[in-house]
């Protein structure tokens, strides 16, 4: 027969069930940090990610991760530095453009996020993520800078992108000096020019934020002014005739001929290039001079002479008026 008082027995009851609460505390701690355990495995470490935002997908898409926030906003500089450094402008005169940090193209965010990422590491130490990261968003990201557009005020639309007004006014003083100086070589005395050489269209200055790769140097910008985009090709397939060609591209036959001299049209094969857009001048150059002459009359001399106006697009003749006409004296 047992000694314990019901006391005795309610005490050693409750001593059990304290002990059983321990146990299954101690086990649901060993549960829960296993979870932990592998949740963190499964999440990753916190680290900085460069976003870009993707318009197809209406969202900011992570291209980078970098350890540190300071190697993240390292990333950005260096992309814009060695975007700046890539322009002929900037490598002659170190300076930057408009003295602006307009940033880049598309949209990008520096977010501190928990991610399972394979950080590089390596020889290089600390600086191989950012080596990393700027390799892989060199292609993606597009550094704009400040910069100034000869603009067609018609159309509504930039020409030319330079980095400076200075640059923009000398490209178009020597687009207008070169037609110029070419009619003026073709003039005999008594021929003068009345006009100094000017655009045909409307044109102004613009200050704009415009992607670094696609600001002009001078030379460059002088040379499209004046000659346009890279004429249009066309391979020819088997069975193409030249009016199908030339109808597909809303031109003449004799367009092609004349945008392809040399060639040999009625002897075309398959997989013969064409040029069947000859490129047109952004800014067309109006020069006006004027002649006077003897007017003639069935051949021969009469008692007066005639002041003619010619106007030259671009250095071709466009029109030829008779603007005066007096006694020779």
């Amino acid at each position: 027969m047992s000694n314990e008082t019901p006391l005795d027995e309610a005490q050693n009851t409750a001593l059990r069930c304290r002990q059983l609460e321990r146990e299954r505390n101690a086990l649901l701690a060993i549960a829960i940090l296993i979870f932990c355990i592998a949740t963190l495995q499964r999440i990753g470490q916190r680290v900085y990610a460069i976003s870009v935002w993707d318009p197809t997908r209406g969202e900011f898409v992570e291209r980078a991760y970098l350890p540190q926030r300071a190697q993240a906003e390292e990333v950005l500089a260096t992309l814009t530095e060695n975007a700046r450094k890539r322009h002929p402008f900037y490598r002659s005169a170190p300076v930057d453009f408009q003295e602006a940090e307009p940033g880049f193209q598309e949209p990008v965010a520096i977010r501190r996020v928990r991610r399972t990422v394979p950080l590089p590491a390596g020889k290089s130490g600390a600086d191989l993520p950012v080596q990393r990261a700027v390799q892989g968003l060199t292609p993606v990201l597009h550094v704009q800078v400040k910069a100034v557009s000869l603009f067609d005020a018609e159309k509504d639309r930039p020409l030319v992108v330079l980095p400076s007004e200075g640059m923009v006014e000398e490209a178009k003083d020597t687009r207008l000096d070169n037609v110029g100086r070419k009619v003026s070589q073709d003039i005999k005395a008594p021929d003068y020019l009345v006009e100094a050489p000017a655009f045909l269209q409307k044109v102004a200055t613009r200050h704009v934020v415009w992607p670094v790769d696609k600001v002009l140097t001078v030379a460059q910008a002088v040379d499209y002014l004046t000659h346009g985009e890279a004429p249009a090709m066309h391979v020819v397939q088997a069975g193409e005739s030249l009016a199908a060609i030339a109808a597909k591209y809303g031109a003449r036959v004799s367009d092609l001929a004349e945008w392809n001299p040399g060639r040999a049209l009625n002897m075309l094969r398959a997989g013969d290039k064409l040029v069947v857009r000859r490129p047109e001048a952004p800014l067309t150059v109006l020069t006006v001079e004027r002649r006077v002459i003897r007017e003639m009359v069935d051949g021969r001399r009469t008692g007066h002479k005639v002041t003619v106006e010619i106007r030259r697009h671009d250095g071709q003749q466009k029109a030829k008026t008779v603007v005066g006409r007096e006694p020779v004296r």
